[in-house]
C-alpha cells in the first residue's frame, strides 16, 4: 500500500518464527504500542485456523 511504503512499514515476507518478532517488535518500538502483543509462531496453530482470512489484525479485549 502506499501509505506503508510512505510510513516506511514495508517488510519482506517473514519465513521463520525469529524474523516474525522482529517485526512485531519494530511495531511496538515505533508506534509506541503498549498493549502486550502475541506473536503466533511461523505456521502455528493460529495461522491454520485464521488461512482463510484476508487480514490478520485482532484486537481482542481482556480482563486481567
Amino acid at each position: 500500500m502506499p501509505s506503508n511504503e510512505s510510513d516506511d512499514v514495508c517488510y519482506m515476507q517473514p519465513r521463520t518464527t525469529p524474523q516474525r518478532i522482529d517485526i512485531a517488535k519494530d511495531f511496538v518500538e515505533r508506534f509506541h504500542y503498549d498493549i502486550p502483543l502475541l506473536v503466533d509462531p511461523n505456521r502455528g496453530r493460529g495461522q491454520s485456523h485464521l488461512r482463510r482470512v484476508r487480514e490478520r489484525l485482532y484486537v481482542v479485549e481482556g480482563r486481567p
